[in-house]
């Protein structure tokens, strides 16, 4: 246990990012919470699955030995609110093991399935276990030259419980839904053939519950969010950087992992808390965040997150968390971190640098920007309902509507290009139209001096619509 094998494969499959920044972390948290606090489930412990055969009677005994010292050091560790440990019976036992092994192969067969693919049997033991986590296997005795062992030979199943949230156009509306799935997770990894001297039962049964238990911190704080409670998640996290020590670049490398997973979590927590409207969570979630890793790119964003929530009119902490990522930007070419800056530039009245952003963001593109516009669109256009209302953001609706879902070249195709350009532009005079909409309200409601040269350029941009829409019209 303590591979640096295993804990690379779970923390692999565990990744959690939010694409669309800082507007579609804020809109999902708004959009998502009435439906969440009227379905949410009562938080439940996370139950692992035990069921480990033996050779002999002797045997039977030290495998309950192992799954009291499994509570114990839960115990120990303040866990008990998130883990609990279920032990399958005698009786249903070898039924049981059979049949975990049968969903492992088909496990490995289909490469993480659908629940609803898996075998029956298997569901059926599922619904009444309800456990993320199966270990199952067998305790067996071997002999060597040397000294006589203990082995314990396991595999492992666990569920993963993975979010969907797809953006309809041109209405640009958002379904979110769950998938259940099972994964064969320590299949590539040595969590089996642990030795156990029969000498030392004791001390070695301590030491295994002690792996054991470390492990299923990992495989919970990564791979799910402990029975759907990402704070949960964070909490083990972070509980297990603090028990990490750091002996070699191997070590290293995998805390780097933990902290990076820490910071995906902590979106997830975020918006958990604040659909719950719980705001001292938040802030609990961004100490832990701000004391674990206060200098990285994607830490300073979802600090970004939280002071935005704590203080959305005047975001001044918000504000100083961007531009400091903004200093450190990732190299993968993500841009989103660009429209968190931008609009809270605005936020907080630097106008005219945050029209210089703007400017910056409609002369660049990246890979799955589309979604971040998307997501900010929403997250203006539901901020407009509250008061008092910032104008700026309908100056911003337009801005991203003109730039970034209307193509840049507006000119005419001819040929057979032509009947495809026709069928794109229908979604693209909506978006034209609804931007000069936004423009005209700006203008309108648009009363600070300082707002006056964003003024103008909704001035210049309604006449550069209304042009291209006459184009359309007359092809």
């Amino acid at each position: 246990m303590g591979d640096p094998v295993t804990a690379t494969a779970i923390i692999e499959a565990g990744k959690f990012a939010i694409p669309g920044g800082l507007p579609q972390i804020v809109d999902s948290a708004r959009r998502s919470g009435r439906r969440w606090r009227t379905l949410r489930e009562p938080k439940l412990r996370v139950p692992i699955c035990l069921a480990i055969q033996s050779e002999n009677a002797h045997d039977a005994g030290l495998i309950k030995s192992l799954t009291t010292k499994t509570s114990q050091y839960i115990s120990q560790q303040h866990l008990g609110a998130t883990i609990e440990v279920q032990s399958v019976s005698t009786d249903d036992l070898e039924n049981a093991v059979a049949l975990l092994k049968v969903a492992h192969k088909e496990c490995e067969r289909l490469r993480i399935p659908n629940l609803a693919s898996m075998p029956r049997d298997f569901q059926r033991l599922h619904t009444q276990r309800g456990a993320r986590v199966y270990f199952f296997g067998q305790l067996v005795r071997r002999t060597s030259p040397k000294d006589d062992l203990y082995v314990l030979e396991l595999q492992g199943i666990l569920e993963l419980r993975t979010y969907i949230t797809i953006l309809l156009r041109p209405k640009l509306g958002r379904i979110r839904s769950r998938r259940t799935r099972v994964d064969s997770v320590f299949s590539s990894a040595q969590v089996n053939f642990i030795k156990i001297p029969v000498t030392d039962e004791e001390s070695g049964m301590s030491q295994w519950s002690y792996a054991l238990v470390r492990l299923v911190q990992i495989v919970i704080a990564t791979c799910t969010q402990v029975q759907d409670d990402p704070i949960a998640a964070m909490d083990l996290l972070n509980q297990l950087i603090d028990q990490l020590v750091v002996n070699s670049t191997a070590d290293e490398e995998q805390r780097k992992r933990f902290l990076k997973l820490l910071i995906a979590k902590s979106s997830a927590a975020t918006q958990d808390a604040l659909s719950r409207g719980d705001r001292e969570a938040v802030r609990y979630i961004n100490n832990i965040v701000a004391q674990k890793c206060p200098d990285d790119h994607d830490a300073l964003v979802s600090m970004a997150y939280a002071a935005y929530y704590l203080e959305p009119r005047h975001p001044l902490r918000a504000l100083e968390y961007a531009k400091k990522a903004a200093k450190c930007v990732p190299g993968s070419g993500d841009g989103t971190w660009q429209y968190d800056l931008a609009f809270l530039l605005a936020q907080n009245g630097y106008f005219a640098k945050s029209l210089q952003q703007y400017d910056r963001i409609a002369a660049t593109s990246y890979k799955g920007e589309d979604s971040t516009v998307a997501s900010a669109i929403l997250f203006f256009l539901n901020e407009l309902h509250r008061l008092p209302v910032s104008v700026h953001m309908f100056f911003i609706i337009g801005f991203l509507e003109w730039k970034k879902l209307s193509p840049h070249d507006h000119s005419v195709p001819s040929g057979s290009d032509f009947v495809y350009w026709r069928r794109e532009a229908r979604g693209d005079v909506a978006s034209c139209r609804h931007a000069r909409k936004m423009f005209k309200h700006f203008i309108r409601v648009a009363r600070s001096p300082d707002l006056a040269p964003w003024v103008n350029r909704a001035k210049e941009y309604i006449h550069e619509i209304n042009k291209h829409l006459r184009t359309m019209d007359n092809s």
